[in-house]
């Protein structure tokens, strides 16, 4: 029963993560309808859908990583060199 509301979860974080239930339907290859029978408890999410999910949310994960790293690593560049990133030239 627990995996239930696991699965549930991770499939409303991939909703928001890829922007909503068409976008997530057409990720994997499903059907609108399924989409939301699965998120209303409905119907089971199958586990090959889960893993897709799982899969959706770690690619997601790590864009964020990479996104954080660059704006971090641009910003340590920008004060080593002395500008103020934040600043504009007037």
């Amino acid at each position: 029963m627990a995996n239930k509301e696991v699965y549930r979860r991770a499939l409303a974080r991939a909703r928001e993560a890829i922007g909503g239930e068409v976008q997530l339907a057409r990720h994997l290859r499903v059907p609108g309808s399924a989409i939301i029978a699965w998120l209303s408890g409905e119907q089971p999410i199958p586990d090959v859908i889960f893993l897709r999910v799982v899969d959706l949310l770690v690619q997601d994960f790590e864009a964020v990583e990479v996104a954080v790293a660059r704006h971090t690593g641009q910003a340590a560049t920008a004060m080593k060199s002395g500008s103020e990133p934040d600043k504009v030239a007037r």
